[in-house]
């Protein structure tokens, strides 16, 4: 099976003051600092915050894109043309309530993007509504690549597993294609927050989204996964007829949800 992209888990950034933006002395300065306010996690953060109106790719290590004013709709529909355009990965994470979108990604290359996980965290202390993205980018000749990696599960079950405990918090992941949006989540909560409270009674407290990671490491899981997908080229069909077809996807730890992309969506 071709590499599939991944979606890998990055911790090693440290807390650092804020570098000012480098912006005029006008508007922008003053909505940066608006949201700094509101995302308490921006004050801590070691990359400059760059209000734009647009997402894209950032190469940039010292530069953190922010978008503001652009609900779910307006910002998937620019990461699908993203995906049809650009040559790289790139990460985001949407704040639902704030209609603000603020790149997450790192390292970008056209096969993996890093996640900033610390600042992810920091985040999702302050908020309980929160949809992260990433772009498999380009016209991706294999079914395979336009489905998570294993990785990107992985960093799945570390991003969420501790909400299972918390039913008013809503944690999404997706990915994007030029296909469309492929929703993916947990197949059973249950099963979820009993490994989860079996690690705390071993005395894992703290650390029981990481032994959780292990478990769905196993092969049983990790080959279920990759067995459904193969079911899904005995679907006739261009890829993108055979991926609906065999939506939604379950296996014995995650369910994938596809979204294609309408035609009436321009690039």
């Amino acid at each position: 099976m071709q590499n599939i992209t991944a979606y890998s888990v990055f911790a090693g950034l440290t807390t650092a003051c804020l570098i000012g933006v480098a912006m005029a002395n006008s508007g922008p300065k003053t909505q940066a600092t608006e949201y700094r306010d509101r995302v308490t996690a921006l004050h801590d953060d070691i990359r400059e915050v760059k209000i734009v109106d647009k997402l894209g790719i950032n190469t940039e290590k010292q530069i953190r894109l922010v978008i503001p004013d652009k609900c779910e709709k307006e910002g998937e529909f620019e990461l699908h043309h993203l995906a049809s355009s650009a040559g790289l990965e790139e990460s985001y994470i949407l704040i639902p309530t704030l209609c603000l979108w603020i790149e997450v990604g790192y390292n970008e290359t056209r096969i993996g993007v890093r996640l900033d996980l610390k600042f992810i965290n920091a985040v999702m202390n302050q908020y309980s509504d929160l949809t992260f993205y990433h772009i498999h980018p380009g016209d991706l000749p294999d079914l395979e690549n336009h489905f998570p990696s294993y990785k990107d599960l992985i960093t799945l079950v570390l991003l969420n597993a501790r909400s299972v405990w918390k039913p008013k918090v809503i944690i999404k992941n997706r990915l994007i294609t030029i296909l469309g949006a492929m929703e993916y989540k947990f197949s059973n909560k249950s099963k979820v927050e009993y490994f989860m409270n079996k690690y705390r009674k071993i005395g894992l407290r703290g650390y029981e989204a990481q032994n959780l990671a292990y478990e769905y490491m196993r092969p049983k899981y990790r080959n279920d996964y990759y067995t459904k997908i193969k079911n899904c080229k005995l679907y006739s069909g261009t890829i993108q007829q055979k991926i609906i077809k065999c939506s939604p996807i379950k296996t014995k730890a995650f369910t994938l949800i596809f979204r294609p992309t309408s035609r009436d969506d321009k690039y």
